[in-house]
């Protein structure tokens, strides 16, 4: 049976109505009544974790629903060899967790912080008192399974059908959509990803990410600021996928 949290909500600095501009930013949760929304937030335990910190382990029971109020976090698989499969990373006002909160079973990848990251987690025990008092719910959440599924037909026939440099430009765009920040220059990924982590996003060598960077920069595609990737011209990017 799950623990039920603590409520601690100065444990990470974070208000409740931050909380919610935060969550509000996604199209999931604008989606919700508004009752829902406010009682989401009322049950969310704000807590920090250092760069690198285990959310949880494959395997693991599920313990808690997770939002992102800041940072992100990195979504991963390890092989009996050790090599590092990353699915995905997820930024601010995105949730995650729930797969295993619904079927029951246990947890389907490794989540570690990306970055200094706050996230918002709602206990088994009060998701379980949510779904019974809100029933309507199930359905949302369906809807966030579809988005998933969705997301994850999409990466196997793009590794199956596109060349890496389609694949990659395909990837950027897609982080663009979800985490792009407006600039004067352009649309800024709101995530801040190494090298190393491109090469695991999308399964090639960090050599591999850097020459493609280097030649989209000279060509004036993108910029680097900081460990962030600023996208000047997103239709050439486009145009390398969807003519692949």
């Amino acid at each position: 049976m799950a623990t039920r949290l603590k409520r601690r909500p100065d444990i990470a600095g974070v208000q409740q109505d931050e909380i919610m501009d935060i969550l509000l930013t996604n199209s999931w949760f604008q989606d919700l009544p508004h009752e829902i929304m406010q009682k989401m937030v009322s049950l969310a335990i704000p807590r920090r974790y250092a760069d690198g910190e285990m959310v949880h382990a494959k395997f693991e029971d599920a313990a808690c629903l997770h939002g992102v109020a800041s940072g992100s976090v990195k979504i991963s698989s390890l092989s009996g060899q050790g090599r590092e499969l990353v699915f995905t990373f997820m930024g601010p006002g995105s949730w995650f967790g729930h797969i295993a909160l619904l079927d029951g079973l246990s947890r389907t990848h490794d989540i570690r912080a990306h970055g200094e990251t706050v996230l918002i987690n709602i206990s088994h025990a009060d998701f379980n008192e949510l779904l019974t008092e809100s029933p309507i719910l199930y359905k949302h959440f369906a809807l966030l399974l579809c988005r998933l599924v969705r997301m994850t037909f999409s990466v196997l026939e793009d590794n199956a059908l596109l060349s890496l440099q389609a694949r990659f430009a395909k990837r950027l765009i897609a982080l663009t959509n979800t985490y792009g920040a407006q600039h004067p220059s352009g649309t800024m990924i709101n995530l801040h990803l190494s090298q190393e982590d491109l090469g695991m996003l999308v399964n090639t060598s960090r050599q591999s990410v850097n020459k493609k960077l280097m030649e989209w920069q000279r060509l004036g595609w993108i910029s680097m600021h900081y460990g962030k990737i600023l996208i000047t011209n997103r239709e050439a990017l486009e145009q390398l996928y969807s003519e692949d």
